[in-house]
């Protein structure tokens, strides 16, 4: 009975000592356990940042397009708008050489009789271009645009020169 008491209390030990690593064991899952659902909750809220990001994403994609069509709808309004400033300096240049010759033709109108203006509009008196001599004692105008005509007044000033531009294609 001795030897039996002795191999009980052998026994006894090892069932403590396995007591004790399956207790270290249990432990040990316990920490792990509560780790994985403390990871748990942290992949819930790196879904929530993951989604967040899938959908600035998509507003960064959407803002890229529009940019690219407002870019688009930019260059082709400047290409309108050069056009547009073409055909003006266009017109420009055609009031311009109509000018010209407005102001050569009231320049021929102020000088009646054929004279050559010599200072084109000043007060000096021209000399005579006629080919025959005047035979009725009158003498032409002195003087240039603004010293007024033969028949009126004065001569009235220009004005506004305003002309219908039904013909300009503005676009």
């Amino acid at each position: 009975m001795k030897a039996e008491l002795m191999q009980l209390r052998a026994d006894n030990q090892k069932m403590g000592a396995i007591r004790q690593e399956m207790t270290a064991q249990v432990q040990a899952l316990t920490q792990d356990l509560v780790r994985a659902r403390a990871d748990m909750q942290q992949v819930g809220a790196m879904r929530a940042e993951i989604e967040s990001m899938h959908q600035e994403l998509q507003r960064a994609r959407t803002a890229i397009e529009y940019e690219k069509k407002a870019r688009a709808d930019q260059l082709e309004q400047g290409q309108a708008m050069e056009k547009n400033l073409i055909s003006m300096a266009r017109e420009v240049e055609k009031l311009r050489a109509e000018l010209a010759n407005a102001d050569k033709r009231g320049r021929v109108a102020a000088n009646p009789g054929g004279a050559y203006a010599g200072n084109y509009g000043g007060a000096e008196m021209g000399y005579s271009g006629g080919a025959y001599g005047d035979g009725y004692g009158v003498h032409p105008a002195q003087g240039g645009a603004e010293s007024g005509g033969q028949y009126g007044a004065g001569a009235a000033p220009w004005g506004a020169y305003k002309m219908q531009r039904s013909h300009v294609k503005w676009t």
